[in-house]
């Protein structure tokens, strides 16, 4: 036994190359050594994979023996090793997989966690981590100067090992899940086709480390909130393709079959999330109860059951994740893609009837065929009502067990489209235009068109407010309702019509790099034909910020295309129309830089119930996908989804420039697969800092004076004054903070003091970070 500060490090029977590692992680209390996997040796065939064969290759790199992906255009790559064998792992224990890689050169890879399912991609220097060009949606690529630290970084991920492990083909849902604890599981380095990151030197990584977590009722974050008379933060996330791997079937003898799942209970699997939310300073817990409109988990037998909506065999389950989140203290904001209920029987479930209508009279908004099945009409009287039913069994039914934050509704293509049935227009032309309209008129007259937008968006808002009614005549007072109008993964995109504006063949801006480096980004599209086939363009930070393109691409309506009315299928949020609402708003979309860049953009988007940014993540859904000798393509490590993250202090970027621009009073993350941080200091140090602030409007006193340094006051009615302090910096950095009162700051997560003279203090910022304080 060997123990290094205050870190146990015990080095465990049949460990390969286990020895005492470089980089003891510190965020999360005492550790124990279970294993390290020196990368760069050679290793037993049983617990070394590689695809194609001789994928990879071990070079000398920063002081470090590294296995190596070298970039190909001809095929994805992985190396893989096996970790934990015969080592006494325990399930529904937490662990720290640490992946040791260098940052020498700008590059990109993806993670994969066998013990819990998850993959996670990391991105360093000018890459976009992202795949540029996605198969299916538009990535919104970003390349950007980050710096690198000329040393071996660590990816550190904290888990709770599951019960059974694929091989190396991972499940869509319900599959083979052969492996136990006593076997280990399989870690994977990936990466796409070069193309897909033309910057990226290739995946790197020197050792491979699992730790077991000695102290976990140590585990949670403390944080010290405002007074309780001030309206708390919250922080909250919600998974997309994560729970198929406790998917219980449809079948009795299926359910009773807990080899087909990564954990045996679903909800082990959901407090398993529980206690890594808490670690991380994430303090409410959000589920999809509807997906594509489908029943999550819920009871509906209230209501007809069946016939009304379709319920999962494990109805149960959300019952059961209520009284967890009561357990473990978590308020809850349930989350729907609402649709209109789908049940069997069409009398009784109102999204299969498919009320709401194109202009042309059809009811099919678009070529997707999966979000084509149900919609409803949010002006009529019965969708309020079914909504409502769902809200009892989900919501009113458990209201005296825990707090609800409120509701989050967001829907997907043709959910909640504009609609333009026979009562619609004759609505729109009794009430509005106070003539008789028909449906030719609307589609010859644009003008009018623009009108009966007008009158449809306030019949959008009536029934939001209604919603938000609803739950307040119930007893549910202190709730807001959330409403999300971005229906893709990655967010928001900047359109050609806006990117492409006074350029040539500007129709082709579709997929658009933004960088801060235009002379290699236009030398590497047009080396390539690939490019010019995906429509990718370079675009100028600079331009994008200074001409405000976001603030334009969040009003644009999306284009019509294969016959279909896109543009009625998801129209656009219209915030400037909620700005009296107490009770309603809409959420912010965040990704990349250009995302949170405007006060008074961000700003329209807060009401009387706040402000609320979401984070979203591109699935880079298929993309290690290759051809095999049919042609046909096959996926080398089963089914891929990953969220991607910048490395270090820069994995917070959206989120401290949402809080120099913005300051939200809740922040979101919509995820593609189990979220996972794998830079869990800087998001606890964040997270830390933003929930010890009130959830209060707040002024900017200092913008950028010495650097890009932004420093907001949250004045309160009885409790004194906040600050909060966000630096933009790449690199660490000391601002003079000025137009304080004379007195003592102190520090919201540590206590720290820093005396006031003359009106300034120094504070010492790491790159890219938020730090609160309090005046005493």
């Amino acid at each position: 036994m060997r123990t290094i500060t205050f870190f146990l490090v015990v080095l465990m029977a049949g460990a390969l190359h286990a020895q005492a590692p470089t980089q003891v992680p510190t965020t999360f209390g005492k550790l124990k050594l279970i294993q390290e996997v020196d990368c760069g040796a050679t290793l037993p065939n049983e617990d070394f994979r590689e695809f194609p064969s001789g994928a990879s290759s071990v070079e000398r790199i920063l002081g470090a023996s590294c296995r190596v992906l070298a970039p190909s255009d001809e095929t994805t790559k992985y190396f893989a090793v096996r970790i934990g064998k015969g080592c006494g792992l325990t399930p529904g224990k937490p662990y720290l997989l640490c992946v040791e890689f260098p940052e020498d050169k700008s590059r990109s890879m993806f993670i994969h966690n066998g013990g819990n399912e998850a993959i996670s991609g990391v991105a360093t220097g000018e890459t976009t981590g992202d795949v540029l060009a996605g198969r299916y949606v538009n990535h919104n690529p970003e390349s950007l100067q980050y710096p690198l630290s000329g040393k071996m970084s660590q990816w550190t991920g904290l888990f709770y090992l599951h019960d059974r492990f694929a091989e190396m083909i991972r499940p869509r849902g319900r599959g083979e899940r052969n492996l136990l604890p006593e076997d280990g599981f399989w870690v994977t380095i990936s990466q796409s086709y070069a193309r897909n990151d033309p910057l990226s030197c290739g995946a790197a990584v020197a050792k491979v480390r699992l730790y077991e977590i000695l102290e976990p009722e140590k585990l949670a974050l403390e944080i010290n909130y405002p007074p309780k008379n001030l309206p708390k933060r919250h922080i909250f996330w919600r998974e997309e393709m994560a729970d198929g791997v406790v998917d219980i079937g449809r079948s009795y003898q299926e359910e009773q079959d807990a080899t087909a799942r990564g954990v045996a209970n679903p909800a082990d699997w959901y407090e398993y999330k529980l206690l890594w939310a808490r670690a991380l300073g994430i303090n409410t817990f959000c589920k999809d109860l509807l997906e594509f409109g489908h029943n999550q988990g819920w009871d509906a037998e209230e209501y007809g059951g069946n016939r009304w909506i379709n319920q999962p065999r494990n109805k149960q389950l959300w019952g059961e994740l209520v009284q967890l989140c009561k357990k473990y203290q978590f308020p809850i904001l349930p989350y729907y893609e609402y649709c209109g209920s789908i049940g069997g029987d069409d009398t009784l479930s109102l999204g299969r009837q498919k009320r709401a209508k194109r202009l042309d009279g059809g009811d099919k908004y678009t070529h997707i065929w999966w979000s084509e099945k149900a919609n409803v009409d949010l002006s009529d009287p019965d969708t309020l009502r079914d909504f409502e039913k769902i809200l009892d069994c989900t919501v009113l039914r458990y209201k005296n067990d825990v707090e609800f934050l409120g509701v989050w509704l967001r829907p997907r293509v043709s959910a909640n489209p504009v609609s333009f049935n026979e009562r619609n227009i004759a609505q729109f032309s009794r009430d509005y235009a106070k003539k008789t309209v028909s449906r030719q008129d609307l589609q010859t007259n644009k003008e009018l068109l623009q009108q009966y937008y007008q009158w449809w968006f306030a019949q959008r808002r009536a029934f939001l407010e209604n919603v938000a009614q609803y739950l307040s005549q119930n007893g549910l007072e202190n709730t807001f309702v959330l409403y999300t109008t971005d229906g893709g993964e990655p967010g928001y995109s900047i359109p050609w019509q806006i990117a492409g504006t006074g350029k040539k063949d500007s129709w082709r801006y579709k997929t658009n790099v933004v960088n801060d480096n235009m002379e290699k980004w236009e030398r590497i599209i047009q080396e390539n034909p690939y490019y010019e086939k995906r429509f990718v363009k370079a675009v100028d930070i600079e331009e994008v910020l200074e001409e405000n393109w976001y603030a334009d691409a969040l009003k644009h309506w999306t284009d019509n295309w294969a016959g279909g009315e896109n543009n009625h299928a998801l129209p656009p949020a219209d915030p400037e129309n909620y700005l009296d609402s107490k009770r309603v708003m809409f959420s912010y979309t965040i990704h990349r830089t250009y995302s949170a860049a405007d006060t008074p953009t961000m700003e329209n988007y807060r009401t009387g119930a706040g402000l609320t940014c979401v984070r979203h993540y591109p699935l880079n859904e298929h993309e290690l996908n290759v051809k095999g000798s049919t042609d046909k393509e096959f996926e080398p490590t089963g089914y891929f989804v990953a969220d991607v993250e910048r490395a270090g202090a820069f994995c917070m970027m959206p989120e401290v420039r949402a809080m120099a621009f913005g300051n939200p009073s809740q922040l979101g993350y919509l995820t593609g697969n189990t979220f996972q941080r794998g830079f869990p200091q800087y998001v606890r140090a964040f997270n830390a800092a933003y929930l010890a602030l009130p959830a209060l409007p707040s002024e900017i006193i200092q913008a950028a004076k010495y650097g890009k340094e932004y420093v907001h006051k949250i004045s309160t009615p009885s409790d004194g004054d906040y600050y909060a302090v966000c630096s933009l910096e790449y690199t660490k950095k000391t601002f003079v903070i000025e137009n304080l009162p004379d007195g003592t700051l102190v520090e919201c997560a540590t206590g720290k003091r820093y005396r006031v003279a003359n009106g300034s203090v120094r504070i010492e910022m790491e790159p890219m970070s938020l730090r609160s304080f309090h005046m005493e």
